[in-house]
């Protein structure tokens, strides 16, 4: 197999950000359209060629072969695009298409082996040499000849991808830049050739079974949501007359006082004013989390309302109708929606624009939800926004899933049942978990059972909602605290009391997959020390130095996790920093809560003692007003040994410092492997004829025709049943529904 290693420099009246790579490269307004001003190639090691295409836009023999040829791989970085701007753009000027399987992305290739994947920071970190300056000076260039420009001093209305001001058309600048101007850029544009070719010689041979995902996940994102735009539009514009009439109220209810707030949005002011009520003075911050553990009506009066203001007009979730609204193709459908390997950790997608990933769950019913979309087709917002009030913004934020919306048919969506517990009692070999879902006993009521010391028949709805919390939350390692704020994000209130009682059974209940913790955490420090191969149960580990020097973990699909720049370092034991003794207190629930919340760890209560008391530092100052005696000593800290590594850290575009631990290590392999499954499905699927439009963490949707008789349900979920060989007994179930709307 011969390679072409391709770029393209393009200008366009669209915005890229808001309409994505598809929508961009269809984008046209008027006479005006997505134009390719140069592009660059290199044939395996050869010289990089540039075109100018202000003076020849024709194909140059070479590429129009190889294009033609099942010999020839186009390589590009972030290949979506340029596969989207050659079939839209580039068969415009005479070119013959070209079938994503002809295409191959070194961003995806360098998020999988767990690079940045911007070209420029991918390079710098494998130090291919790329001359930084230059690249800084030609990025400018680049974006000065690339973005639209508006006549106007006023900011444009956008929707569709078209633009407008107030109704006039916007003029855009399509005129040819100087020589001097596209000297640059084609330098530019010749560059990132050569670093993208670099970096991809750089690298190992990528796994021909996760380009096919890549490739895969392009042709999902080309076949897009289909959007009820206009209910969306509408849903839109109610969003912002409930946001204006809420700041008008808010200022009127703030005015004259100290604190006078102007809108939803001023944080720190209206965190200020909400102080002012006794009940919220020691307010910290007014993040969701927080506001939503505060009842409005206990409040009362204008604070009251405020803070009902807040938590309903101010839900930033509806703003994804803007991003629906900005997003659509001509043919009211969301494109490029999926980021291939965007959790760099596990493999597992990210979301772009619409994000179907982070809707909110919502607290209205199917009926509830046909219910609202019915008025908001048929009331106007004006109307709506009046007899609603800030409950309208609830509506829409709960209703979001159901503007995704098959226009002609339905949506088939399916998803694998508690698909992280299956998959880490298998890898685990928790075998009373496995044969309990061989079986088919509720898996939740079983540990309820062992939470309460009730009978399996006894357990009563609310315990088992405890005990499908601890499924659920506790596999990998999650302590008392944090289970207390999982179930308070359900609706589930506990105790620190009840909640250690939880953690405690669910670890006592399984010591398998204990075990897997504490041999991933030994084992992992053991490979990195010693740089010897070892087996963790169903994967490997091994200490590599190719490209990098990373720790890998090589799973049952034979995919790799790496960890780059691995190092164990010893560092103070948190848990050793502070004080230990006995406790005094009055017995009560409320103070082992506080403890637990300020970090004191303790033993079961015996009655008003607590033994074994560990308190931070920290903590120390609160022990007077919550405690009635103590009897601590200081403890002399102690090292222990942990994994320091390179990877990312949220949006930062460069390595950074990150710590590897054995339950994190467990929680990453189960969810690779749970993607890995997932990627199985999807192909198998797409092979049987099923055409995708999207996926959701461990959810499939596809659309089916009216009349297809083929493509039902049952198969639809018979095909994601089916397991590979290489995770045969892995007792995975799946669930779906068939509808014209998107639900959870």
């Amino acid at each position: 197999m011969r390679h072409i290693f391709f770029d393209f420099e393009t200008r366009s009246g669209g915005n890229i950000a808001n309409l994505g790579p598809q929508g961009y490269a269809e984008w046209q307004d008027g006479e005006f359209s997505t134009e390719i001003m140069c592009f660059a190639w290199a044939v395996d090691d050869g010289p990089v060629m540039v075109q100018d295409c202000f003076e020849d836009s024709s194909l140059p023999n070479v590429l129009l072969q190889a294009a033609k040829s099942e010999h020839y791989v186009f390589h590009a970085h972030n290949a979506e695009f340029e596969y989207h701007i050659w079939n839209e753009v580039g068969t415009k000027l005479g070119w013959p298409a070209m079938e994503v399987d002809k295409w191959t992305c070194t961003a995806g290739k360098a998020a999988y082996f767990s690079l940045p994947r911007s070209l420029k920071n991918a390079g710098a970190t494998l130090d291919i040499g790329t001359d930084a300056k230059k690249d800084l000076e030609g990025n400018a260039l680049m974006k000065l000849l690339a973005v639209r420009k508006v006549t106007s001093e006023w900011e444009a209305y956008e929707t569709n991808g078209q633009l407008s001001l107030f109704g006039k058309p916007v003029k855009y600048d399509y005129s040819t830049p100087s020589a001097e101007d596209r000297k640059k850029l084609c330098e530019y544009c010749r560059q990132d050739v050569v670093a993208e070719r670099a970096v991809d010689r750089k690298l190992p041979e990528w796994n021909d079974w996760e380009r096919q995902i890549w490739r895969l996940t392009t042709r999902i994102n080309a076949n897009g949501l289909p959007l009820a735009l206009e209910a969306a539009e509408k849903g839109d514009k109610l969003r912002k007359q409930v946001e204006s009439d809420a700041n008008r109220e808010l200022q009127k209810l703030t005015k004259g006082g100290e604190f006078p707030v102007k809108s939803l949005g001023q944080d720190e002011q209206l965190r200020q004013y909400l102080r002012t009520h006794a009940a919220l003075s020691d307010l910290e911050n007014i993040r969701k989390e927080t506001l939503d553990k505060i009842d409005p009506a206990e409040i009362g009066g204008d604070v009251g309302r405020v803070l009902e203001l807040r938590k309903k007009a101010g839900l930033t979730s509806v703003s994804k109708l803007t991003a629906m609204r900005k997003r659509a193709s001509r043919d009211k459908r969301a494109r490029c929606c999926a980021v291939y390997y965007g959790a760099q950790a596990t493999g597992r997608f990210a979301g772009r624009a619409i994000q179907p990933q982070n809707f909110p769950r919502g607290g209205m019913s199917v009926d509830e939800i046909a219910e609202f979309r019915d008025r908001l087709d048929t009331t106007s917002t004006l109307k709506l926004s009046r007899d609603m009030g800030p409950d309208a913004m609830v509506a829409l934020s709960s209703s979001l899933r159901s503007f995704i919306e098959s226009p002609e048919g339905s949506l088939l969506v399916s998803d694998y049942s508690a698909i992280e517990v299956r998959v880490l009692a298998w890898l685990a070999g928790e075998t009373e978990v496995l044969d309990a879902l061989v079986s088919g006993r509720d898996l939740y009521k079983i540990m309820a059972s062992k939470i309460y010391g009730v009978a399996y028949e006894d357990v009563t709805k609310a315990q088992r909602q405890v005990g499908k919390m601890a499924v659920l939350g506790c596999g990998y390692g999650m302590s008392d605290v944090p289970f207390v704020d999982q179930c308070s994000n359900m609706g589930i209130e506990i105790s620190i009391r009840e909640a250690r009682k939880v953690v405690r059974a669910y670890r006592q209940a399984h010591p398998a997959i204990r075990q897997m913790w504490s041999e991933c955490g030994e084992q992992s420090i053991r490979v990195v020390e010693t740089g010897e191969s070892t087996n963790v149960g169903m994967v490997a580990f091994s200490y590599e130095d190719t490209y990098l020097p990373a720790f890998r973990i090589t799973l049952p699909s034979g995919r790799s996790l790496r960890y780059l720049h691995p190092e164990v370092i010893e560092q103070t034991a948190p848990w050793t920093v502070g004080y230990q003794g006995v406790i005094e207190f009055d017995g009560s629930d409320g103070v082992l809560d506080n403890l637990a919340r300020i970090g004191v760890k303790f033993d079961e209560p015996d009655g008003r003692y607590l033994h074994k008391v560990f308190v931070p530092p920290k903590a120390m100052k609160w022990m007077d007003r919550l405690v009635v005696k103590t009897q601590l000593e200081l403890m002399e800290p102690k090292k222990v040994k942990t994994i320091q590594f390179k990877g990312m850290v949220g949006n930062n575009p460069q390595l950074q410092n990150k710590r590897l631990y054995g339950p994190l290590i467990a929680q990453n392999i189960t969810q690779a492997v749970a993607r890995d499954l997932l990627c199985n499905s999807m192909l198998n699927l797409e092979e049987y004829g099923f055409h995708l439009i999207g996926h959701v963490h461990d959810e499939i949707i596809a659309e089916r025709s009216e009349g297809d008789w083929l493509h039902d349900l049952p198969t639809f979920e018979r095909v994601m049943k089916q397991t590979p060989k290489w995770a045969e007994g892995c007792p995975i179930a799946v669930e779906g529904f068939e509808a014209v709307r998107y639900a959870k």
